[in-house]
């Protein structure tokens, strides 16, 4: 049964989402939006964060409030075209506090300006900068990303592996987006109630995004991926998300290539309902899993 805070969190979510339209004119007034909700509603713990450029791309870290040799690699939400760390202070200072690690908050380039595979190759020179300078060990950091940032997580493992590069310890996927084929069940099921995202929306995530790329790339739809030698994942997603299916397939692919792989399910969650870990107990419980995971890998 759903806690009182989190049934008005989700009765406010149904009433305040838009049926109007969506197309690449109104990302500008989205991109606002998104900035202004989770940047101003949420509260912000009070730790320290630093402003770093880091290969070029400016990133944002969240110091914990003991020294730790623990560092997370965090990758926002945004279904690619949204998002920043800005609006993702309260998050990840709320990691940095529970994990007792270093989080380093990548304001990667939005799609549509910079679609496939710019994101990818900044994740990817930032990580090379940091293992190279030795400013993260590989085997005490996580990397971690939500929605369309769980896409990236994904993506960028499977290129660190195939390019030869360290891989972290371990990866966690909060209400991830892996498919942008839509092929998955929940997709099509009248049951799915999910309060935040809908078909129209995410179809423009992908347009904007993917471009002319064929969508069963595994890149940019890591359900087509082949995990072997992937760290350990965990995986969250809520039982109302649209993209409910997109977190059973992968657990299931993850098991088939022997990749150790933990789904929790967070029963009536809506998508990314992390988020509200200052108001809603489940949210906190979820986050509290989400430190157990990484500080278990990372010891």
């Amino acid at each position: 049964m759903l806690s009182k805070r989190a049934t008005i969190i989700k009765s406010i979510l149904r009433v305040s989402a838009s049926a109007a339209p969506y197309s690449r004119s109104i990302i500008p007034q989205m991109r606002r939006r998104f900035d202004r909700l989770y940047s101003i509603a949420l509260p912000s713990h009070r730790h320290k964060v630093q402003l770093q450029t880091i290969a070029g791309i400016r990133t944002v870290v969240a110091i914990p409030p003991h020294v730790t040799h623990r560092t997370i690699i965090y990758i926002h939400g945004g279904g690619f075209i949204m998002g920043s760390s800005r609006a993702y202070r309260q998050h990840i200072k709320r990691l940095a506090r529970l994990c007792h690690a270093h989080v380093y908050s990548i304001d990667y380039s939005l799609a549509p300006e910079s679609p496939y595979p710019i994101a990818l190759d900044e994740i990817q020179k930032i990580w090379e900068t940091l293992v190279t300078n030795r400013q993260c060990d590989p085997l005490a950091t996580t990397i971690m990303g939500d929605s369309a940032g769980g896409n990236l997580v994904l993506a960028s493992l499977l290129r660190f592996r195939d390019k030869g590069l360290p891989l972290p310890a371990c990866a966690a996927l909060l209400s991830p987006s892996l498919d942008m084929t839509l092929s998955g069940a929940s997709f099509s099921d009248p049951a799915t109630r999910d309060p935040i995202l809908s078909t129209g929306k995410i179809k423009l995530f992908v347009k904007s995004y993917s471009g002319a790329h064929p969508k069963q790339d595994p890149l940019l739809s890591p359900i087509f991926a082949t995990l072997t030698g992937l760290p350990p994942l965990l995986v969250h997603v809520g039982t109302d998300e649209l993209l409910f299916s997109d977190s059973q397939t992968i657990i299931k692919n993850a098991q088939r290539d022997g990749v150790d792989a933990n789904l929790y399910v967070g029963e009536g969650m809506w998508h990314d309902w992390h988020l509200s870990a200052a108001y809603v107990p489940e949210a906190r419980r979820a986050m509290e899993d989400i430190a157990q995971f990484i500080t278990s890998h990372t010891a």
